[in-house]
């Protein structure tokens, strides 16, 4: 669901493109990416962008396992918004995504 130019800005300063080293691909194919256990989504607002494009923003409450199995589950809370497009063969893509913690 990525669009190839998808722009990611994460909470402590990482943005990540194709083109960054790490790319968004070499961290979501990476050893170390941890998917989310579970989520919550709340808040959610769609705000048209034309009539090919949509901001959608969120408050979500995640959970992962955390690194060290000794350790609880790690949580995760943030006012996340993304940026849909149409591409060309008429699918939405993200083309931005940006988390903002609020814990």
């Amino acid at each position: 669901y990525l669009a190839p130019d998808c722009i990611m800005q994460f909470p402590l300063g990482m943005k990540l493109t194709r083109d960054t080293i790490p790319s968004v691909q070499d961290i979501l194919h990476s050893p170390a990416f941890v998917p989310w256990k579970n989520y919550r989504m709340s808040k959610i607002d769609v705000t048209p962008v034309g009539k090919d494009g949509a901001v959608i923003s969120y408050m979500v409450h995640a959970t992962r396992v955390a690194a060290d199995p000794k350790d609880d589950d790690v949580t995760f809370e943030a006012l996340c918004c993304s940026v849909w497009r149409m591409n060309d063969d008429g699918k939405f893509k993200m083309c931005f995504h940006q988390q903002s913690l609020t814990t």
